[in-house]
């Protein structure tokens, strides 16, 4: 079911609060996604973990296009 919402929902995890202000929380969003855009990502940064469509780990700062 999970992933039946996500072909049309997009999430957001931030851990500006926990990471910058020593919080002890994170914040989390769902939006719904817009035909036709695309998701842009840092090119070569270490901290993107991408995924294709058949839910397989892509090397970090590539994308996807559909």
């Amino acid at each position: 079911m999970g992933n039946a919402i996500m072909d049309d929902y997009y999430a957001v995890f931030d851990v500006t609060p926990a990471d910058e202000r020593n919080e002890n929380y994170i914040q989390f969003g769902i939006g719904k996604k817009i035909a036709g855009h695309q998701f842009e990502t840092e090119k070569d940064s270490e901290t993107n973990i991408l995924y294709n469509s058949n839910g397989e780990e892509m090397t970090a700062g590539a994308l996807e296009m559909h």
